[in-house]
């Protein structure tokens, strides 16, 4: 019986040692999604600011 309760306890410490690992890995990638949306929302602003610098430029030339 005693064994059995060995398994069983292992058994749980396994399920929460994958449970925690799921739990970091799905940290990791909400981190790496919003790095990713982060990146893209300064790509975007600089294409903006360039676009507006390239608009002053050709009003200026006008």
């Amino acid at each position: 019986m005693a064994e059995v309760e060995r398994a069983s306890s292992q058994s749980s410490a396994v399920a929460e040692a994958q449970r925690q690992q799921a739990q970091k890995d799905a940290e990791v990638r909400a981190a790496q999604r919003q790095e990713i949306a982060d990146d893209e929302a300064a790509r975007e602003a600089q294409r903006a600011a360039a676009l507006q610098k390239q608009e002053k430029q050709d009003l200026a030339v006008a």
